[in-house]
């Protein structure tokens, strides 16, 4: 008579929900989606889920003091959730699911660049980052060389081959074009960095996040820019629906 061996309870994932915010209080929308997706969470075979909240004009201070206790506290995963963004519930478990060291979702700039999506390449002899022109839709999982951090995930084990500071700003080679000194923003210095050390970044097509301002930016408002300016009305300011 052969014994059958049932699998026992796999282990939860421990992430730690990151959410630096400027003004201490997210908007009544984001609430709403945040609370909604920690309610989810707290049922999840899946994963143990903590959050950490910090209040500061330091966007960089925050979010090294939350990495770092990502790293002391021994979690395995490290997801940032700005306070100004709006999502699905199923965000973590999507790209958990794809198994990257860095992994985020992809949504709109508020303003300016035409609302275009916070995925960049990297320019070497610029020592700059430039937006995608196009946005990739559906397109499953595609490298970036930099990414928003209003929604990201972060396995622990890449965070600690960063030396610290990982969120500090870094100072850029080249002046803009008026020869005043660059910096690189809180964002793409750690994207910098984790290019340094070997770190490769991915942005999930699938997953559109939106943008929380004056109203929630999404990637309609890409949309009808580009039929803006092909139509030649760019200069027209056309109010849409979040």
């Amino acid at each position: 008579m052969s014994n059958i061996i049932l699998p026992g309870p796999q282990k939860k994932k421990r992430v730690l929900i990151g959410m630096p915010t400027l003004n201490g209080v997210p908007s009544t929308k984001v609430f709403a989606s945040y609370t909604e997706f920690l309610a989810k969470m707290a049922h999840s075979k899946r994963f143990s889920v903590n959050a950490m909240y910090i209040a500061s004009t330091y966007l960089d201070v925050s979010r090294e003091e939350i990495s770092q206790a990502a790293i002391d506290e021994n979690y395995d995963y490290l997801l940032w959730i700005d306070a100004d963004m709006v999502f699905r519930t199923d965000i973590l478990d999507k790209l958990y699911d794809r198994n990257k060291s860095v992994i985020g979702g992809i949504y709109s700039l508020r303003g300016g660049l035409g609302h275009g999506p916070c995925i960049y390449t990297y320019n070497k002899k610029r020592d700059d980052y430039a937006m995608f022109k196009e946005w990739p839709i559906n397109k499953g999982v595609i490298r970036v060389d930099g990414i928003g951090t209003g929604l990201l995930l972060i396995q622990v084990e890449a965070l600690k081959k960063i030396p610290a500071p990982r969120f500090a700003y870094l100072e850029c080679d080249t002046p803009d074009k008026h020869g005043n000194r660059r910096r690189l923003g809180e964002d793409f210095s750690f994207c910098h960095r984790c290019m340094d050390n070997g770190i490769k970044i991915y942005a999930d097509t699938h997953i559109w996040v939106g943008h929380v301002g004056e109203k929630v930016w999404t990637y309609r408002d890409w949309q009808i820019h580009q039929i803006i300016e092909k139509e030649g009305f760019k200069d027209l300011n056309v109010l849409t629906v979040g």
